[in-house]
């Protein structure tokens, strides 16, 4: 069911601050059960975005949707 809802699908990254961020869908969130979401909060923090059209039409996620934007570094 977890899998279904995009909670595979989450992509961790690093702010310019040094900060450690996981970036899911809402659909992911809500997958996740209270005890599982308390863990990934000791390590990082949970950054969520609405995806309901994004996963509905082409299958994909938060992972997908970054893990394929190679920026430059200034």
């Amino acid at each position: 069911k977890q899998r279904a809802q995009f909670a595979g699908n989450v992509f961790q990254v690093q702010t310019t601050e040094g900060r450690s961020v996981i970036a899911m869908s809402t659909a992911a969130l809500h997958a996740f059960r209270p005890d599982q979401r308390i863990t990934i909060q000791k390590y990082t923090q949970i950054v969520e975005s609405p995806l309901s059209l994004i996963e509905g039409i082409e299958g994909a996620s938060a992972r997908c949707m970054m893990a394929g934007i190679h920026l430059p570094k200034n």
